[in-house]
């Protein structure tokens, strides 16, 4: 039995310190947040790029360790750079929002949040998004409603 335990406190200690950010470990948790940080604020950066953004008032999160991380709230998005990134947005709404989804679907990594002429044209219809087209194929079973 001491062979089993001694096994055991081996296999489980990588672990242990994988999951606390022990040893080397923190140097990749380090390294995966500074890659997340910086494809996040690509993200904006391409959205206000193509017109996507209105002003400070959508958000695009990331899941990170556990929680995510969000748009600030409070700069423009052509502007937002990695180190602008927060846990927490200045805008409770955005944080609900982001906090229900991740929540609810734990497969999920992004979020983003747009008010774009088409997402809030869809948002009244009363059938919601209907993927009719080819083009809408790639949405089909990936979008999902809040039944209000």
């Amino acid at each position: 039995t001491m062979a089993v335990r001694e096994a055991l406190v081996n296999e489980i200690e990588p672990i242990i310190a994988d999951h606390y950010g022990l040893g080397h470990s923190d140097e990749r948790r380090k390294a995966e947040e500074k890659a997340l940080r910086y494809d996040l604020a690509v993200a904006h950066r391409l959205t206000a790029q193509y017109g996507m953004d209105m002003l400070v008032w959508n958000h695009i999160s990331a899941r990170h360790r556990t929680g995510c991380l969000i748009t600030p709230g409070c700069k423009m998005w052509g502007k937002i750079t990695p180190d602008d990134l927060v846990y927490s947005s200045s805008n409770v709404t955005a944080d609900i929002i982001h906090d229900a989804v991740y929540s609810a679907r734990p497969d999920i990594k992004a979020v983003i949040h747009l008010h774009t002429p088409a997402a809030t044209t869809i948002s009244c219809l009363e059938e919601g998004f209907q993927p009719i087209t080819q083009e809408c194929a790639y949405f089909y079973s990936k979008v999902a409603t809040y039944d209000w």
